[in-house]
């Protein structure tokens, strides 16, 4: 039971799965020849499904609504008699002659209106073993019930191209195997497998409806010595280097002219041995299922606007309360003894084994990097720092999280920089005004430096925001600020994020000698925006969470100074960006471009620095950490510019150790031009603009270390290229997280 609670919350954690999976004996796909003249005839029935799906999908109608229960289960069967069982096996085999070793229930509601979208909502859900929530798993579908999209889900995390997909006819090759009778109707059975060397090759059956040319059934498996394993959030499953095989399954019905899901399952199977007297026995199997029901299909449902409001995918407030009582409206049959004692068995053992502490403390991996004290979060990259002018900086930040409450919360963070001896601090409030949309307002008072002409969006999230704000290893130039913030922030149409937030600052400039103690008055409004138009997110307790992290993303930043009473500058900061994500030979491919101009007298620190990286006194740096969005190569704190534009861009080439499918080794161009305007850009001094192109390329090999550690090597060429290695190359270290996906 313990070792399912683990696997049901992999959306949290990185993992190995000890079992050894059985091998499929049913795989007979694998080794069908499929001739070019069937490929040819089959791949036409396809075209004419794929043509046909818009009118056959329920999406054709005026309205929709259904509902959906799913129960996962996890059973053990022993192999080998009692008498040659040892102390240990023996006390599983007598568990699980009372109780099935796992089992989850969850009940969803669909609601469709083509004026409104869709939307669906997790009505209630109970997971064995945990009191504590785990919505990141509740939240996603295990398999898709439509095959609509390029690629689809097989059982949660595990990414295939859909063979019924415009984009798929290129990966598999078909062929007709038979025409039969399938819920009383004439379909056409359509074999299908991988037609390249995939690493992991999909074989399966569509069967199609002869009269509609809708799905009326689709089934799938795979197999493999090895998973890695990555969601759209980027969460990663590595399995064992035993053989693997999954199967999924998905039936339909015709219905009002359309066809409807009817169930789905899902299945694996996991063999574990044993030496026994010095051989080696097999001594049970370990069965994890999913069924999947659909039931009350309903049109003329009357639906208005606000029936769609929030996210199109909720869980519903307080789903775990009254589960019993709630289940009962979804479950197409009661649970059978067995299954009701388990409920009870795996609850007593999850509190025995401490599974929702261990959850808790793993949700920062995912929630901003803040690890979990009960009512209270710590927030792990204010523990440590390193710059030139602080030098080690140490420090602890804490806020509160939806265990204390879930609609306010407090946060707050001191600082001792080792170098300039000084203290800073900064303490804020959030209060959740609007949680169908995650709108809240915020207020912040801080007394902290800020890296000069540095900054990034305060919508970015997680280890994004880790892997911006730690990058300063290199930079001197920092400017104090004693700021008051109070700004509010909210989601619109699932995919757009926007931000308005009004600050006052008393500003100290901390490394232009030549201003002394000067300090300075700034009136700034700041606006923000993210939008994301093919990523899907969630509301959770604790903010929003990434089910499908689509491209592109864009970003853009403004900051308007107003020079009232006795403000000291007049000034517009614009600054734009555009993430995107592509797959090239077939590896994926990162692009980043970035934009950014001021208008009016701007004072240096509110410039651009283009995330220089380099002190230029030894190739090997490799104590300081490389970035994503930084020049490796240009001279730290050397180039500001009042107008610019970069392009940064990732190509994966190889994983370093091959069939483990770790390891990966990435190209890296990097290039930027910037300007000033002499006239507008105060307290400048010696500092100049990258007038001509600034480029460097370079090779990173990541994760070569503990699954996170690696190397960047990187060049200076083109109109900065001095001819000095000491100056052109730059050595550093690079650091990921196991759950994260490498990108801007």
């Amino acid at each position: 039971m313990k070792k399912t609670l683990v696997v049901l919350s992999i959306c949290l954690v990185s993992l190995k799965l000890n079992a050894q999976e059985i091998d499929d004996q049913n795989i007979y796909l694998k080794q069908l020849e499929i001739t070019a003249k069937d490929n040819n005839v089959a791949i036409q029935l396809i075209k004419e499904l794929i043509s046909k799906r818009k009118q056959n999908s329920p999406e054709s109608l005026p309205d929709f609504s259904f509902k959906s229960y799913t129960k996962f289960s996890n059973v053990l069967n022993f192999l080998i008699p009692e008498k040659e069982m040892d102390e240990k096996t023996k006390k599983s085999f007598l568990e699980a002659k009372e109780s099935i070793d796992f089992i989850s229930e969850k009940a969803d509601r669909y609601i469709y209106d083509k004026r409104f979208g869709k939307k669906m909502i997790t009505e209630t859900y109970r997971i064995a073993g945990l009191q504590s929530e785990l919505p990141e798993i509740v939240a996603i579908e295990p398999l898709p019930y439509d095959l609509s999209d390029k690629t689809f889900n097989f059982f949660y995390f595990k990414t295939f191209i859909n063979p019924v997909s415009n984009y798929g006819i290129n990966y598999y090759n078909y062929r007709i195997k038979d025409t039969i009778r399938l819920n009383n109707r004439k379909t056409i059975q359509v074999n299908f497998k991988s037609n390249k060397e995939a690493k992991t090759p999909l074989y399966g059956s569509i069967w199609v409806d002869l009269a509609t040319k809708g799905i009326a059934k689709f089934e799938a498996e795979y197999q493999n010595d090895r998973d890695e394993i990555y969601n759209s959030g980027g969460i990663q499953l590595i399995g064992n280097d035993g053989k693997m095989s999954y199967e999924m399954q998905s039936n339909y019905r015709f219905y009002k002219n359309v066809w409807i899901p009817v169930n789905q399952s899902y299945q694996s199977i996991s063999l574990k041995r044993k030496k026994i007297n010095g051989k080696m026995k097999e001594i049970s199997t370990s069965t994890f299922s999913m069924e999947k029901t659909f039931s009350d299909f309903s049109t003329d449902n009357h639906f208005v606007a606000k029936d769609f409001n929030g996210y199109s995918r909720e869980i519903a407030p307080n789903a775990r309360k009254h589960f019993d009582e709630r289940i009962k409206e979804f479950r197409p049959k009661e649970l059978t003894p067995m299954e009701i004692k388990s409920y009870a068995l795996n609850d007593a053992e999850g509190e025995k084994e401490h599974i929702d502490f261990y959850l808790k403390k793993a949700r920062f991996l995912i929630n901003g990097l803040n690890f979990n004290l009960g009512k209270v979060d710590l927030i792990l990259p204010e523990f440590f720092g390193n710059n030139e002018y602080e030098g080690i900086r140490l420090g602890l930040g804490l806020q509160t999280n939806e265990y204390f409450n879930r609609r306010v919360s407090f946060n707050g963070h001191v600082n001792y920089g080792f170098k300039d001896r000084k203290i800073k601090y900064g303490v804020g409030t959030k209060y959740l005004a609007a949680p169908k949309n995650n709108g809240f307002f915020s207020f912040d008072y801080m007394d902290d430096l800020n890296a000069a002409a540095r900054f990034f969006s305060p919508l970015r999230t997680g280890f994004n925001v880790f892997r911006v704000t730690a990058i300063n290893g290199n930079k001197h130039d920092f400017f104090n600020q004693k700021k008051f913030s109070l700004a509010y922030q909210q989601d619109f149409f699932d995919n757009l994020t926007l931000r308005i937030g009004t600050h006052h600052a008393e500003e100290k400039n901390l490394f232009n000698p030549n201003l002394g103690n000067q300090k300075f008055n700034n009136n700034l409004l700041s606006f923000n925006l993210k939008w994301s138009p093919f990523s899907q997110y969630i509301k959770v307790p604790y903010g929003t969470f990434t089910l499908k992290d689509g491209s592109p993303n864009i970003y853009l930043n403004v900051l308007k100074s107003n020079k009232l009473a006795n403000e000291d500058f007049d000034f517009t900061r614009v600054e734009g960006a555009v993430e995107y994500q592509f797959n090239l030979f077939p590896r994926e491919t990162y692009i980043k471009i970035n934009a950014g101009t001021t208008l009016g007298k701007t004072p240096l620190w509110y410039s651009f620095n283009h995330g220089s990286n380099n002190l230029n006194e030894s190739v090997f740096d490799i104590f300081n950490l490389g970035g994503t969005d930084t020049f490796e190569t240009m001279p730290a704190d050397t180039f500001y510019s009042t107008q610019f534009i970069s392009l940064l861009g990732r190509q994966k080439l190889f994983n370093l150790n091959g069939k483990k499918k770790s390891a990966p080794t990435y190209l890296i161009v990097k290039t930027m031009y910037g300007k000033i305007q002499s006239n507008d850009l105060l307290y400048a001094d010696d500092k100049i603009a990258p007038n001509k192109w600034f480029s460097e390329a370079g090779l990173e090999f990541r994760k070569l270390l503990l699954g996170s550690v690696g190397i960047g090597v990187y060049y200076r060429f083109g109109a900065y290229n001095v001819g000095e290695i000491k100056q052109d190359l730059s050595i550093k270290s690079i650091i990921d997280l196991p759950f994260a996906k490498i990108k801007f």
